[in-house]
């Protein structure tokens, strides 16, 4: 409730240039701030240090760019599709490799303004396994993620509605049995993590605890059709 009065939490996400200002000014070495803007034959990207802006634009138009992030958003939403990992790396090519020299050694990246909303950052792939030799759990732990090298968050204004009503308070998904065939060990102690977070999130309903054999892709797609105020994953 106390966080929800926080002014400087309510500039943040009602942002006005003023306090844009004041977050630019408050920004540490390893942090900035990034707009892009989308136009029919480019793209025009800011980015703000403390010290520094940068403008760089890149020759891509909108249109391919909006068409990607679809694909990309569709096979995410859709569960019984496998992720678009070529789009994926295609988006990064288009919108992170052109300013990857400015965000060399910068952990946390801000987002500014709406545009790009659709696509989470951090998925995008700069590098994966092409093969068709390997499983797609090789393919998923052995890609090179842009969610590795920074964390991704974004300042007002937002288009999405929030979600402040769910069906459940808890969804728990610990040491999956299918691990074991990457080699990963067994890790016991995050089915004890995840009862004890499920108790404290006030969840009484132990099908919402998925552990071993149940902790599985079907499992999670099948239950994932509930809201849960909280989910946690407990596993490699």
């Amino acid at each position: 409730e106390e966080i929800l009065k926080n002014s400087q939490l309510n500039d943040l996400f009602n942002s006005k240039f003023s306090h844009y200002e004041l977050i630019v000014k408050s920004l540490e070495e390893d942090e900035i701030i990034i707009t892009y803007t989308l136009d029919t034959h480019r793209i025009s990207i800011i980015l703000e240090t403390k010290s520094n802006t940068f403008i760089r634009f890149v020759d891509a138009k909108q249109r391919d760019v909006i068409k990607l992030i679809n694909k990309i958003r569709s096979s995410m939403n859709n569960f019984s599709d496998e992720f678009l990992y070529s789009e994926s790396n295609s988006l990064y090519k288009k919108l992170y490799e052109p300013i990857s020299d400015i965000l060399e050694g910068k952990n946390d990246i801000y987002l500014y303004g709406s545009e790009l909303e659709e696509i989470p950052f951090g998925v995008l792939v700069s590098n994966f396994d092409e093969s068709e030799n390997i499983s797609e759990y090789q393919r998923l732990v052995s890609t090179k993620w842009l969610i590795d090298n920074h964390s991704f968050s974004r300042i007002y204004p937002l288009n999405s509605v929030k979600n402040i009503k769910y069906t459940n308070k808890f969804l728990g998904f610990a040491n999956p049995d299918s691990f074991s065939v990457l080699g990963l060990p067994s890790l016991p102690n995050s089915i004890t993590e995840v009862r004890e977070i499920s108790l404290a999130s006030q969840n009484l309903n132990n099908n919402f605890i998925l552990t071993d054999s149940s902790a599985s892709k079907k499992n999670l797609f099948e239950i994932s059709e509930n809201t849960f105020e909280r989910i946690v994953f407990a596993t490699h």
